[in-house]
């Protein structure tokens, strides 16, 4: 609006100021010149809005496209990062827990198997949240999956089961069992379960 203002002054005046121009000069062979001179210089006068519209600064406008670009470049990237960052620590908290129960499976498996000629089958450690750090600490549980006799493939025998018995013998083999793997890794006794696979 203000340039428009402006521009509409400046031809206003101009205008008065040619007007003047042309009664002063007297009619002779100079009057095609200043007619010439007044026409070219009303022509500079109209293109002057035109030419200030592309007198903008480009370069500041460019760089300021390119800012702002960047800057949702550099929040997606960001974002992404972040994402991958916690990928990554999960997969390596993974990796962690199963060598820790990689480690307590070697541990205890030898004297197990040499005691109650039982053997570990799997151990599995669950921590209490993904942001604690990975101490006895902060375990929740130790599932502690045990089979009788050795991971090989062995011959079946022929078992005489008596269901009474057996319930009972169950739970006093992984109660001891239990109280080893406690004395062994020097857990608290309330986060290690062992359970049978059949």
């Amino acid at each position: 609006m203000q340039l428009l203002k402006e521009f509409i002054t400046n031809f206003v005046v101009f205008m008065l100021i040619a007007i003047i121009l042309d009664m002063l000069v007297p009619s002779s062979s100079f009057k095609k010149y200043t007619k010439l001179v007044i026409g070219l210089l009303l022509i500079s006068l109209m293109l002057t809005p035109i030419l200030q519209i592309f007198n903008t600064d480009f370069q500041s406008l460019l760089s300021q496209k390119i800012a702002l670009s960047n800057h949702k470049f550099d929040n997606t990237l960001a974002t992404k990062i972040k994402d991958s960052e916690r990928d990554i620590n999960l997969a390596n908290r993974a990796y962690i827990l199963e060598q820790m129960a990689v480690q307590l499976k070697k541990d205890a498996e030898g004297e197990l198997m040499k005691t109650f000629h039982y053997s570990i089958n799997d151990v599995q450690i669950e921590m209490k949240n993904e942001t604690c750090s990975m101490t006895a600490d902060n375990i929740n549980a130790v599932r502690v999956f045990v089979r009788e006799g050795g991971q090989d493939v062995q011959l079946v025998e022929p078992v005489e089961v008596s269901f009474d018995d057996s319930k009972a013998n169950k739970g006093k083999i992984e109660k001891e069992i239990h109280d080893f793997l406690e004395k062994k890794w020097g857990l608290n006794k309330n986060i290690i379960f062992v359970s049978e696979d059949t």
